[in-house]
């Protein structure tokens, strides 16, 4: 995957995010009318957070997926990168922010400004970063597969 495309499908999945924030919140609205219930309600917030929870869920893989593929493409480790993504903002949740009062706003509240930094930082990185040539990209990738049992 070129820097360019990363940054194109990245742009893009920013927006079918925005555009499934919109959605979920008709559907939230219709869900009221049609089950008669409230917004403070228990069975509506458990709507709510099930939707942000398949939205966030298939935002957060795609993102994942694709630096992935473009770690491999740029002849980079593809582990550190499969596992430095998800595991930036845990940390920052469990170790970080029980230290620390500084919160962004929404819809970043939960996060602290270091996550931010390095999670950017990552993606940052692997948008600068040349691709291989082709034929090396297909040696790294031919070296990357795992034999099969």
């Amino acid at each position: 995957m070129t820097r360019r495309k990363f940054l194109a499908y990245n742009i893009g999945l920013a927006g079918l995010a925005i555009a499934g924030l919109y959605a979920g919140l008709v559907a939230l609205r219709i869900f009221a009318k049609v089950t008669g219930t409230a917004p403070g309600e228990p069975l509506f917030a458990a709507a709510a957070w099930a939707g942000a929870a398949i939205l966030a869920g298939g935002v957060l893989w795609s993102m994942a997926a694709m630096a992935v593929k473009r770690s491999r493409d740029a002849g980079l480790p593809v582990k550190p990168v499969a596992a430095g993504l998800p595991a930036a903002p845990f940390l920052d949740h469990m170790i970080l922010a029980p230290m620390t009062p500084d919160r962004l706003g929404w819809p970043l509240d939960g996060l602290t400004p270091a996550a931010i930094v390095v999670m950017a930082g990552i993606y940052l990185f692997l948008l600068t970063v040349p691709s291989l040539p082709e034929r090396q990209a297909g040696e790294a990738l031919a070296r990357a597969r795992l034999p099969r049992r």
